[in-house]
Protein backbone atom coordinates (compact mmCIF):
# COMPACT_ATOMS: atom_id res chain seq x y z
CA UNK A 1 0.00 0.00 0.00
CA UNK A 2 1.61 3.91 -0.48
CA UNK A 3 2.06 5.66 2.32
CA UNK A 4 -0.44 8.02 3.25
CA UNK A 5 2.50 9.90 4.48
CA UNK A 6 4.62 10.85 1.40
CA UNK A 7 7.60 12.92 1.61
CA UNK A 8 8.11 16.73 0.06
CA UNK A 9 9.33 16.74 -3.31
CA UNK A 10 11.96 17.95 -5.73
CA UNK A 11 12.17 18.28 -9.18
CA UNK A 12 9.03 15.50 -9.37
CA UNK A 13 11.28 13.36 -6.95
CA UNK A 14 10.26 12.29 -3.41
CA UNK A 15 13.17 14.04 -0.91
CA UNK A 16 14.55 10.92 0.81
CA UNK A 17 15.49 9.30 -2.76
CA UNK A 18 17.56 12.85 -3.37
CA UNK A 19 19.16 12.47 0.10
CA UNK A 20 19.57 8.54 -0.99
CA UNK A 21 21.63 9.59 -4.29
CA UNK A 22 23.53 12.28 -3.12
CA UNK A 23 24.88 10.01 0.06
CA UNK A 24 25.88 7.40 -2.19
CA UNK A 25 26.59 9.54 -5.43
CA UNK A 26 29.52 11.86 -2.55
CA UNK A 27 30.49 8.72 -0.79
CA UNK A 28 31.77 6.98 -4.10
CA UNK A 29 33.03 10.06 -5.22
CA UNK A 30 35.14 10.92 -2.36
CA UNK A 31 36.49 7.74 -2.42
CA UNK A 32 37.44 7.07 -6.03
CA UNK A 33 38.68 11.16 -5.66
CA UNK A 34 40.94 9.36 -3.08
CA UNK A 35 41.81 6.45 -5.19
CA UNK A 36 43.06 9.12 -7.87
CA UNK A 37 44.92 11.38 -5.06
CA UNK A 38 46.80 8.35 -3.38
CA UNK A 39 48.50 7.97 -7.31
CA UNK A 40 48.66 4.17 -7.76
CA UNK A 41 50.98 2.94 -10.00
CA UNK A 42 47.89 1.36 -11.80
CA UNK A 43 45.14 3.38 -11.45
CA UNK A 44 42.70 1.66 -13.60
CA UNK A 45 42.98 -1.59 -12.33
CA UNK A 46 42.52 0.21 -8.38
CA UNK A 47 39.19 1.74 -9.98
CA UNK A 48 38.37 -1.61 -11.20
CA UNK A 49 38.67 -3.59 -8.25
CA UNK A 50 36.66 -0.18 -6.42
CA UNK A 51 33.63 -0.86 -8.73
CA UNK A 52 33.79 -4.72 -7.99
CA UNK A 53 33.75 -3.80 -4.62
CA UNK A 54 30.89 -1.74 -5.18
CA UNK A 55 28.67 -4.42 -7.50
CA UNK A 56 29.42 -6.87 -4.93
CA UNK A 57 28.37 -4.59 -1.60
CA UNK A 58 25.74 -3.27 -3.79
CA UNK A 59 24.42 -6.94 -4.17
CA UNK A 60 24.66 -7.85 -0.60
CA UNK A 61 22.46 -3.98 0.29
CA UNK A 62 20.20 -5.54 -2.29
CA UNK A 63 19.59 -8.99 -1.11
CA UNK A 64 19.07 -7.48 2.81
CA UNK A 65 17.20 -4.58 1.63
CA UNK A 66 14.16 -6.73 -0.45
CA UNK A 67 11.06 -5.53 1.26
CA UNK A 68 8.98 -8.41 2.57
CA UNK A 69 5.17 -8.83 1.00
CA UNK A 70 2.15 -7.30 3.09
CA UNK A 71 0.38 -10.00 5.07
CA UNK A 72 -2.53 -9.88 6.60
CA UNK A 73 -6.47 -9.74 6.16
CA UNK A 74 -6.68 -6.74 3.64
CA UNK A 75 -3.90 -8.05 1.12
CA UNK A 76 -5.53 -11.64 1.35
CA UNK A 77 -9.28 -9.71 0.40
CA UNK A 78 -7.82 -7.95 -2.46
CA UNK A 79 -5.77 -11.21 -4.13
CA UNK A 80 -8.38 -13.37 -3.99
CA UNK A 81 -11.02 -10.68 -5.69
CA UNK A 82 -7.88 -9.88 -8.24
CA UNK A 83 -7.65 -13.56 -8.68
CA UNK A 84 -3.93 -12.00 -9.39
CA UNK A 85 -0.99 -12.17 -6.56
CA UNK A 86 2.73 -11.34 -6.98
CA UNK A 87 5.49 -13.55 -7.00
CA UNK A 88 7.19 -13.46 -3.72
CA UNK A 89 10.30 -15.89 -4.99
CA UNK A 90 12.75 -12.49 -4.36
CA UNK A 91 11.31 -11.92 -0.93
CA UNK A 92 12.12 -15.86 -0.64
CA UNK A 93 15.19 -16.02 -2.02
CA UNK A 94 16.53 -13.01 0.49
CA UNK A 95 15.78 -14.19 3.13
CA UNK A 96 17.19 -17.48 2.71
CA UNK A 97 20.62 -15.77 1.42
CA UNK A 98 20.02 -13.31 4.15
CA UNK A 99 19.76 -16.10 6.83
CA UNK A 100 22.69 -17.85 5.03
CA UNK A 101 24.94 -15.23 4.78
CA UNK A 102 24.36 -14.24 8.54
CA UNK A 103 24.84 -17.46 10.03
CA UNK A 104 28.08 -18.34 7.48
CA UNK A 105 29.51 -14.83 9.03
CA UNK A 106 29.64 -15.33 12.19
CA UNK A 107 30.73 -18.90 12.48
CA UNK A 108 33.85 -17.37 9.82
CA UNK A 109 34.24 -13.98 11.55
CA UNK A 110 37.33 -15.15 13.18
CA UNK A 111 39.24 -16.11 9.92
CA UNK A 112 37.99 -12.56 8.73
CA UNK A 113 41.54 -10.31 9.49
CA UNK A 114 43.54 -13.48 7.40
CA UNK A 115 40.71 -13.33 4.11
CA UNK A 116 41.65 -9.80 3.87
CA UNK A 117 45.27 -9.78 4.60
CA UNK A 118 45.18 -12.20 1.95
CA UNK A 119 42.83 -10.31 -0.53
CA UNK A 120 44.77 -6.60 0.29
CA UNK A 121 47.90 -8.81 -0.59
CA UNK A 122 46.35 -10.10 -3.97
CA UNK A 123 44.53 -6.50 -4.72
CA UNK A 124 47.77 -5.01 -4.44
CA UNK A 125 50.11 -6.91 -6.54
CA UNK A 126 47.46 -5.64 -9.28
CA UNK A 127 47.47 -1.82 -8.54
CA UNK A 128 51.78 -1.82 -8.58
CA UNK A 129 53.58 -4.77 -7.05
CA UNK A 130 54.01 -2.24 -4.42
CA UNK A 131 54.39 -3.49 -0.48
CA UNK A 132 52.79 -0.24 0.83
CA UNK A 133 49.61 -0.66 -1.35
CA UNK A 134 48.68 -2.92 1.19
CA UNK A 135 47.18 -1.11 3.62
CA UNK A 136 45.54 1.18 0.88
CA UNK A 137 44.24 -2.19 -0.78
CA UNK A 138 42.66 -3.25 2.33
CA UNK A 139 41.02 -0.24 3.23
CA UNK A 140 39.68 0.60 -0.97
CA UNK A 141 38.17 -3.28 -0.04
CA UNK A 142 36.46 -2.43 2.77
CA UNK A 143 35.15 0.76 1.87
CA UNK A 144 33.95 0.24 -1.40
CA UNK A 145 32.35 -2.75 -0.07
CA UNK A 146 30.70 -1.61 2.92
CA UNK A 147 29.66 1.51 0.51
CA UNK A 148 28.49 -0.60 -2.23
CA UNK A 149 26.10 -2.01 0.72
CA UNK A 150 24.89 0.91 2.46
CA UNK A 151 23.85 2.40 -1.54
CA UNK A 152 22.53 -0.75 -2.36
CA UNK A 153 20.34 -1.19 1.02
CA UNK A 154 19.00 2.20 0.70
CA UNK A 155 18.04 2.20 -2.85
CA UNK A 156 16.43 -0.94 -2.52
CA UNK A 157 14.94 0.27 0.67
CA UNK A 158 13.58 3.63 -0.82
CA UNK A 159 13.43 2.93 -4.27
CA UNK A 160 12.69 -0.34 -4.97
CA UNK A 161 10.11 -0.68 -2.50
CA UNK A 162 8.00 2.11 -3.91
CA UNK A 163 8.42 0.37 -7.28
CA UNK A 164 7.07 -3.31 -5.87
CA UNK A 165 4.20 -1.35 -4.09
CA UNK A 166 3.08 0.37 -7.57
CA UNK A 167 3.34 -3.10 -9.02
CA UNK A 168 1.56 -4.55 -6.41
CA UNK A 169 -1.44 -1.83 -6.76
CA UNK A 170 -1.54 -1.99 -10.75
CA UNK A 171 -1.63 -6.18 -10.29
CA UNK A 172 -4.65 -5.74 -7.92
CA UNK A 173 -6.30 -3.27 -10.23
CA UNK A 174 -5.51 -4.97 -13.92
CA UNK A 175 -7.07 -8.21 -11.74
CA UNK A 176 -10.53 -6.10 -10.47
CA UNK A 177 -10.85 -4.79 -14.29
CA UNK A 178 -10.91 -8.89 -15.25
CA UNK A 179 -13.43 -9.97 -12.52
Amino acid sequence: MIHSLRSKQWLGIDRDLWLTGVLVVGSITSGLITVLLYKVPKPAAALMWTLACLAVGSLLGFVFGIPRAATGSATDATQSHAGLSANTNIEQISDWLTKLLVGVGLVELKDLPHGLGAASHFVAAGMGDDSKLVPFAAALLVFFIVEGFLGGYLVTRTFFQRVFERSDLDLNDSGHRLS
